[in-house]
């Protein structure tokens, strides 16, 4: 691409013989003008290049005779510079300063949705914290100290009114290792060895953040887990284990009237048996059974699914079954729009 760059001028003001004392009579031969000379950039002003004098005669500009432009320059005629003259500088001041201000609004927006999904997330887990049964495992992570960034697990033993009593799981593995898998392949070897302890409900949800500042800020709430211990935890996720575990993977695309989705299952290897759509108008058709393998950390592999009539924009909701090797049957609900999406486990049978 050539950068188109130069200089030229434009008029200012006009003046008659007589205004500028060229002359004693008024004559409409010729006029006088006053002219800005301007470098640019694609044709934009950028900067001035000082003022010139010119005759302008029949439509045609001429140079000033130096006699002439004499008399101009001892009468010190103030003329000032344009704006215009540095619209490029202004237009780059302008489009930065727009820019900042989007950015700004973006990122008040992008802090508002956040506030409210971490709000959401903690109603969630109050509800699952008063709900978890003796298949549900609670999810910590360090928040400071020699534990930052390490996860614990308390695996719930009973769930009364007030309390709860779990099983205090150290795995030794980072969050992203620490897979349902591995959790229940350590509690399996090493149950009989870990510390049981009991927990107040609100104290366990003292530990949930509601805002960002508690998330992610110097104000994030955390509890200690073990007495010895002077870390703190915050509690990240309450999970019904032992069985699939569902999770929307955020990935899929759309094709004509199509859409497919994926989604990843960390826990027991199943199958998808069932879908029944129960708001829209998706036709499925994805053969059944499917088979729901066990994913890694990463999600793979996944279950892809597709249905046909599907409008781009359009709120859906469906129910897929999900049964594992024993036999068992579990039925999420999954709701959403386009991509966006939330999977819950609403029946077991």
């Amino acid at each position: 691409m050539s950068i188109v760059f130069g200089w030229n001028n434009f008029h200012i003001k006009t003046y008659t013989p007589k205004e500028l004392n060229l002359t004693t009579a008024d004559t409409s031969e010729y006029r006088v003008e006053v002219r800005q000379s301007y470098f640019h950039l694609f044709w934009i002003p950028f900067f001035g290049l000082g003022k010139k004098w010119a005759i302008r005669k029949e439509g045609k500009l001429y140079e000033v005779p130096s006699a002439m432009m004499e008399t101009i320059r001892r009468q010190n005629i103030p003329v000032k510079t344009p704006w215009y003259t540095f619209a490029g500088p202004l237009l780059i001041i302008v489009g930065l300063a727009l820019w900042g201000l989007y950015e700004k609004v973006d990122q008040y927006n992008e802090n508002s949705n956040e506030e409210a999904r971490i709000n959401q997330r903690a109603k969630i887990l109050d509800s699952l914290l008063e709900h978890a049964t003796d298949k549900h495992v609670i999810t910590f992570v360090g928040v400071d100290g020699p534990n930052y960034g390490k996860v614990f697990h308390l695996k719930v033993e009973a769930n009364s009114k007030d309390s709860i009593r779990a099983l205090l799981v150290t795995t030794g593995k980072s969050q992203f290792d620490a897979t349902p898998g591995v959790v229940e392949d350590y509690l399996s070897k090493y149950r009989d060895n870990l510390i049981e302890e009991s927990y107040s409900k609100a104290y366990l949800k003292s530990g949930i953040p509601k805002t960002r500042a508690e998330d992610f800020g110097p104000a994030h709430v955390a509890i200690q887990l073990m007495k010895e211990d002077t870390c703190h935890y915050q509690l990240k996720n309450i999970e019904r284990y032992f069985g699939p575990i569902v999770h929307d993977r955020g990935t899929g695309g759309y094709g004509g009237n199509a859409i497919s989705m994926e989604f990843t299952n960390q826990g027991w290897p199943s199958q998808i048996i069932a879908l029944e759509t129960v708001k829209g108008n998706m036709t499925w058709e994805t053969p059944l059974p499917l088979e729901f393998p066990q994913a890694n950390s990463l999600g793979n592999p996944g279950a892809y699914l597709r249905a046909s009539g599907y409008t781009y924009g359009s709120p859906y909701t469906f129910k897929m079954t999900v049964q594992d090797s024993s036999g068992k049957k579990y039925v999420y609900l999954v709701e959403g729009v386009n991509l966006e999406k939330s999977v819950k486990l609403v029946e077991e049978k």
